[in-house]
């Protein structure tokens, strides 16, 4: 090993042998060389008869015999000493490093919580047996639980490992020798098969057993309902490596989110051509934003009470030079995965400041509403930023209003009641959007710091003027009024609707039966006529 060889050279710097008998010779000599001429002078000195002189060089002979053989066996026992604590020093400092060895290789190759090898042992094991099993198939599976971040949020980091290990139990059952399974860390697995003998048979096994997967937990009070999430991706059709059979099998579990979770899917060249799209579109979107190819829209809304109450909804547009126009519905996703989002919204909040004063200063009096992505409602520089920017305008913020869709809110209730009151506290309304797209109950609304509830298109859409639907919309009128609430329908597009929910009370519409979407010119024009 290379830190064995080190400390031997290192050993042999410290005690090298040839270095010490040189040096011992030399005392040696320079002892002896000395012995000899100080005592033949200091005897020549003491004692004058010849005869006496030579009786006594027998004995000083003698002497220095015994003198140097104390002096030299104190040396030598020095250094013989010394030899054997750097011996032991050395044998301790290996078995230390031996060990330190061991515990380096367990944590780079195994996971420490749950035992499962780790991803740089599951690299060498897929890119291993490929080598030495050119013609097998193998498959590899990216598992991902679906929202487990809400649980170390809501329970804390203790019990989420705690459920980790849980769900480790389980991916193990399902993946038996030969097989193997990695964890990446977080709440992420990998499951290597490769027992396969036609893609088709693992691939229905793989579903069978994720739904021992799907299941309830308990841990102690708490029981905790998990779904995951997986892609897969098979040697030799989708990569002839770890790296690309993974990449591929991240780019099928990104599609399965995407989906709805709870889903496993099959890997397809088609969705790299997704990734690569969007990947584009994300850097046009840069340059957009530089460019300035985003517009404003802005759409209309009905009060179908007050005349004359103008209220508008800023919808951010994007054309593109060459592209032509880009909806929302594709640049806004990527904008969020990109943290563009800050920038475009900050753009949209200026944007509409500026508007507003221009349309007060010609005698327009409005209020807009501007939707706030999930990821900035609870963003502080942004609320910093978004602070400065009211001051900077000298604007009211009661005549602007902030969209929020109810996944937001469900996720993380009384944090998100905490952030929106910090916003209502600026002085802005507050306007729950697309309610009824999600788990959605009334019965929360009344403690949510909401002005405004605008109920989704999708609960117009299919109205047939059936007594039942009459009924649902008298009801949800009056209970968003009995808590003091404001009610906005979406997507109102035919006459019959608009009088339905102007008979049942409803306060405003928005939607093509009123108006849409147009740029800054068209709603002064269409606002001039209104008020006529």
């Amino acid at each position: 090993m290379k830190y064995k060889a080190k400390i031997t050279e290192d050993l042999h710097k410290r005690i090298n042998p040839f270095r010490s008998t040189i040096s011992i010779i030399i005392l040696y000599a320079i002892i002896g060389m000395a012995w000899i001429f100080l005592s033949d002078l200091t005897l020549s000195w003491i004692v004058q008869d010849p005869e006496v002189v030579e009786e006594l060089q027998l004995a000083k002979g003698i002497f220095y015999v015994v003198i140097t053989a104390i002096l030299f066996y104190f040396i030598i026992k020095k250094r013989i000493d010394l030899y054997f604590d750097v011996i032991a020093n050395l044998k301790d400092t290996i078995v230390q490093l031996e060990h330190l060895e061991q515990k380096l290789y367990q944590l780079a190759y195994f996971d420490t919580l749950t035992g499962l090898m780790s991803k740089n042992k599951m690299i060498e094991k897929v890119d291993e047996f490929i080598q030495f099993n050119p013609d097998r198939i193998i498959g590899l599976v990216y598992i991902d639980i679906d929202d487990f971040k809400n649980i170390n949020e809501l329970k804390g980091h203790e019990i989420g490992d705690q459920l980790i290990q849980l769900i480790a139990e389980e991916i193990k059952k399902i993946a038996l020798p030969p097989n193997e399974v990695a964890r990446l860390g977080g709440d992420e697995f990998i499951i290597l098969i490769n027992n396969i003998q036609k893609q088709e048979d693992i691939i229905d096994l793989v579903r069978e057993h994720a739904s021992s997967i799907q299941k309830l937990f308990d841990l102690g009070n708490d029981r905790f309902y998990v779904t995951v999430s997986a892609g897969m991706a098979f040697y030799p059709t989708d990569g002839n490596s770890f790296e690309t059979l993974f990449k591929n099998a991240d780019i099928a579990l990104h599609n399965a989110k995407k989906n709805g979770k709870g889903q496993i899917v099959l890997y397809n060249k088609e969705f790299e051509a997704e990734v690569f799209k969007q990947s584009e579109l994300s850097f046009l979107l840069h340059q957009a934003i530089r460019n300035k190819e985003l517009e404003l829209y802005y759409q209309p809304l009905l009060h179908l009470k007050k005349a004359h109450h103008l209220t508008v909804e800023a919808l951010l547009r994007w054309h593109h030079p060459e592209k032509g126009f880009i909806p929302p519905l594709e640049f806004i996703p990527i904008a969020e995965l990109s943290n563009q989002i800050k920038e475009i919204t900050l753009f949209v909040f200026e944007q509409c400041f500026i508007q507003f004063l221009k349309w007060e200063k010609i005698g327009i009096h409005t209020s807009i509403s501007i939707n706030l992505s999930t990821k900035l409602i609870g963003d502080n520089q942004f609320f910093q930023q978004i602070t400065a920017m009211i001051d900077q305008y000298q604007i009211t913020p009661r005549h602007f209003i902030i969209e929020v869709t109810e996944s937001v809110i469900l996720n993380h209730m009384e944090e998100s009641i905490e952030r929106l009151l910090a916003w209502k506290k600026l002085g802005f309304q507050l306007a729950l959007d697309d309610f009824g797209t999600g788990y959605s109950s009334l019965t929360y609304l009344q403690k949510l710091p909401f002005d405004i509830i605008k109920i989704d298109r999708s609960f117009i859409k299919d109205f047939t003027n059936a007594k039942n639907d009459e009924t649902l919309f008298m009801f949800m009128i009056n209970l968003v009024h009995h808590i003091n609430k404001e009610i906005v329908f979406e997507g109102v597009e035919e006459v019959n609707q608009r009088e339905l929910l102007e008979k049942y009370g409803a306060d405003y519409i928005q939607g093509y039966c009123y108006a849409k979407p147009m740029p800054v010119s068209n709603v002064e024009t269409f606002f001039k006529k209104d008020i006529k």
